[in-house]
């Protein structure tokens, strides 16, 4: 039996609410990034100031040439995080499309200058599309 003009496609399982098992994975994610907030904000600040300074110069290129070199693969993989955020844009913008109609954009813009901190909200609220994109 097809289809007459004008008929609408059968509605997805479950009428419209999230499965458990999203949800399940959105409240993961949002726990995930309070406790990544939580430890950021109250626990990693300020422990050791000098030497993070010290350290952050030295892989930036701005310190002193006191003899101490940092690991060659520390200074790759500091150098390499700032390569993340343009390879999540060019994964997320074209496929980031929601159900529930979030952008991408926003959160791909702050995970520029906040990392997965701009990203992890973003993954909680996306919900995949009901209708694969033709």
């Amino acid at each position: 039996m097809g289809r007459h003009e004008g008929e609408q496609p059968p509605a997805a399982p479950g009428g419209g609410a999230p499965d458990t098992g999203s949800l399940l994975a959105s409240l993961g994610l949002w726990g995930l990034w309070a406790g990544l907030a939580a430890y950021a904000f109250l626990v990693a600040p300020n422990q050791t100031p000098l030497r993070d300074a010290y350290f952050l110069e030295k892989l930036v290129g701005l310190g002193v040439d006191d003899g101490v070199t940092i690991n060659a693969i520390v200074t790759n993989l500091f150098l390499v995080m700032g390569v993340w955020p343009l390879i999540y844009t060019s994964l997320l913008i074209p496929s980031g499309k929601s159900d529930n109609g979030v952008p991408a954009w926003p959160f791909v813009t702050l995970s520029y200058g906040i990392g997965a901190f701009g990203l992890l909200p973003f993954m909680a609220l996306w919900q995949p599309p009901r209708q694969p994109p033709k």
